[in-house]
């Protein structure tokens, strides 16, 4: 199809919304505002900022092999989302995460062309989507991220690290992981948070301070829907 290019910055406000069945080029920001529920059929690509408003949502909602691309920071506060078969891709270098809203829906939520740093305050979930962190980048979470897929990388030097008084919460049946990549969850005040049944043990793991003593708990009852806190190098 054809091609709709926005040479500087889209801004919708109010009840407004956009509703595409083409490509989409902004150039600039797009930032949502107001109720709008804006709709793409095709790709959607962002070269700035991609800020998604509280009471706001951005779809893409046809088939095919069309993806969306932010290149700059990333803020969600309402609730972005692709088709399942396809990717949501935060390919810019050295950006930021932010917001607390959703990420839904998408096969995968890739980071990738530089590190990434998930600001402290951020509470965001990313539900039905694996998260790849694609090549020798460091993802720094220091808020609350949410991901109910995967979490795994590409490459050996593929990190996620958990910074002082962050939060993971991890309900993958996956090991943290799994494929490639290190986890750190050294930093005092982190916490790691995952079903005991999908423990991430056997991943590659840093959990700090390993001569700590582990708090016992007598006639403590776990069943497989209990869940393990790792925090600060000590499991509670």
């Amino acid at each position: 199809g054809s091609l709709l290019t926005v040479n500087s910055v889209l801004t919708t406000l109010g009840s407004g919304k956009f509703t595409l069945t083409n490509d989409m080029l902004v150039k600039g920001n797009m930032i949502l505002t107001g109720t709008g529920a804006s709709t793409c059929t095709n790709v959607i690509d962002i070269n700035g900022d991609l800020d998604v408003g509280a009471g706001t949502s951005l779809s893409r909602i046809m088939g095919g092999f069309d993806d969306i691309f932010v290149g700059g920071n990333l803020i969600v506060n309402g609730t972005l989302s692709q088709l399942n078969s396809q990717e949501i891709r935060l390919d810019g270098a050295n950006t930021n995460l932010s917001g607390t809203g959703t990420i839904a829906n998408a096969n995968q939520f890739i980071l990738s062309g530089g590190n990434k740093t998930i600001l402290a305050g951020t509470t965001f979930s990313i539900t039905a989507v694996d998260v790849l962190i694609s090549g020798a980048i460091t993802v720094t979470n220091n808020g609350t991220a949410t991901i109910a897929g995967h979490l795994d990388g590409n490459n050996a030097a593929s990190k996620w690290i958990n910074a002082a008084n962050s939060r993971l919460n991890y309900g993958s049946a996956n090991k943290i992981f799994a494929t490639n990549g290190f986890f750190d969850a050294s930093a005092n005040g982190n916490t790691v948070s995952v079903p005991i049944a999908k423990s991430p043990g056997g991943s590659n793991i840093s959990f700090g301070d390993t001569d700590k003593d582990f708090i016992n708990v007598e006639a403590w009852n776990i069943s497989k829907d209990d869940y393990l806190v790792i925090t600060n190098g000590t499991a509670i």
